[in-house]
């Protein structure tokens, strides 16, 4: 976002990955070092929702399946072809380890001190992931408040640990959410619409392109749903959701409170307004509350998924318990057979990797200070998101700049993405035959557009608009 720059902080720039992987990226190049936290990023939350389901099952191979399901299920299937910062979903898991700690009577202060340090170290990885998880962990304690009904030794314990949580979040993440609200080119308004990466109730039903078992038919069902394919992960299906209902009818109250979330959850993945088949119907659901309040207002409801699939993962693994000391028909092996059978479903599709050609006088250091020797900032065409010139530009090492990018940036007309709001956004979206926003337009741009879809040479005044929105690039 030359020359101005960009306040990375309020988008998904992924900072303590990026850091943690410098190694690679300064020594392998940027490529390698993505593909290592793509396959890093599942491996790990499949690993730390395995670790969390051990402390409700006494067997491995339960938490193994609990954790292979959230791990590789249908939220990380679709993220992984398009987000991986959403893919790194080790926090979720881990708060509710640290929140079961508190609860056996582990030292509240140490505890709350570790949670908010990870909550610390969440906000440079998601932000989405913190605040979906922050509210279900709210509602967690308010469901154990009404089911339990604890003590007041009990209730301290948690107050102690969500105080030592704030003030440790507090100063490791309190100067950067400073910067990212108030620092140098901070965003205000919304910058996605709150009903678009939202989950449609026929996404839990059919299956779509990310599944292993899928027909054309239900893929030309689900290709209307909001978002697009990377954003399809809410998928469970008939036979998995039946065998959810049966277990939370026949584990009854131990369950509750693993289906209450699992419910809410589920229900915030929706979005503040109800969408069948890619149709919104108007219906208002309980997500349009929070989705209007400060610094909420941006939070989509995609992540919700990540919390819901450790619900499932959970009622999963002591329905399989339950089955082991119950059997029914006296055949463990039946009970086994019926949950195996319906996880086969969900098996993700296995998605090719997509090799992106660059052309060397962008994508090659040498190449580029050969042929253009003098150049410090760069434009690169078609711009559509500013993703594939901050890719060329990586591989060259950062030699140059560019005044677009995946990232959000304040405008006199909201938030801009890809490229600020301008003539040039408005005239490289039109030669690339794709409508831009129409924020910002002017009679001028307009009249220059025109002339541009016509095919007509551009001269006169809208010569010197175009050439005046170069200058104010470099």
């Amino acid at each position: 976002m030359a020359p101005q720059g960009a306040n990375l902080l309020n988008s998904t720039a992924i900072f303590l990955p990026s850091f943690l992987l410098w190694p690679i990226t300064a020594t392998l190049g940027p490529t390698l070092s993505y593909d290592v936290l793509a396959t890093l990023g599942i491996c790990l939350s499949a690993w730390a929702a395995y670790f969390a389901l051990r402390r409700i099952t006494r067997h491995q191979s339960s938490a193994w399946v609990g954790g292979a399901l959230y791990g590789f299920g249908g939220y990380m299937a679709g993220q992984a072809t398009a987000h991986v910062n959403l893919t790194i979903a080790i926090f979720p898991p881990l708060a509710a380890m640290l929140i079961d700690d508190v609860r056996r009577a582990r030292n509240p202060v140490r505890t709350g001190a570790l949670l908010g340090l990870c909550a610390a170290a969440q906000v440079f990885v998601n932000e989405e992931i913190l605040a979906t998880t922050a509210i279900m962990v709210l509602l967690a304690l308010l469901f154990a408040y009404w089911i339990v009904r604890p003590t007041r030794s009990t209730m301290a314990r948690y107050i102690r640990a969500m105080v030592a949580a704030a003030i440790v979040f507090a100063i490791f993440a309190g100067p950067a959410l400073l910067y990212q609200l108030f620092g140098p080119q901070h965003v205000h308004g919304a910058v996605v619409s709150s009903g678009r990466y939202v989950n449609d109730l026929a996404g839990f039903f059919i299956p779509n392109s990310l599944q292993w078992l899928n027909i054309a038919g239900s893929r030309h069902l689900t290709s209307g749903f909001s978002g697009y394919d990377g954003e399809w992960g809410s998928y469970l299906g008939i036979p998995l959701i039946a065998l959810l209902v049966w277990a939370g009818w026949r584990l009854r109250r131990r369950a509750l409170p693993i289906n209450l979330l699992l419910i809410c959850a589920a229900v915030f993945s929706l979005g503040p307004h109800l969408r069948v088949l890619g149709h919104d119907t108007g219906i208002f659901l309980p997500w349009i509350l929070p989705n209007h309040l400060p610094l909420l207002e941006d939070v989509v409801a995609r992540p919700f998924q990540s919390v819901r699939l450790v619900a499932v993962a959970a009622l999963l693994v002591l329905l399989i318990d339950d089955l082991r000391t119950r059997p029914p028909l006296g055949r463990p092996v039946l009970g086994l057979a019926v949950c195996g059978i319906a996880l086969v479903p969900i098996l993700p599709a296995l998605t090719p990797s997509e090799v992106v050609k660059v052309p060397a006088v962008v994508g090659n250091a040498t190449a580029f200070h050969r042929v253009l020797p003098r150049a410090k900032i760069v434009l690169i065409t078609p711009t559509g998101d500013g993703q594939f010139a901050m890719y060329a530009q990586a591989k060259t090492g950062f030699a140059y700049s560019i005044p677009a990018g995946g990232v959000f940036v304040p405008s006199s007309d909201g938030p801009s993405y890809g490229m600020r709001h301008g003539p040039l956004l408005y005239a490289l979206a039109t030669l690339g035959g794709h409508a831009s926003t129409q924020a910002g337009r002017t009679p001028m741009d307009s009249l220059c557009l025109e002339q541009l879809s016509r095919g007509a040479r551009v001269g006169g005044a809208c010569r010197s608009l175009y050439l005046r929105a170069l200058r104010a690039s470099t």
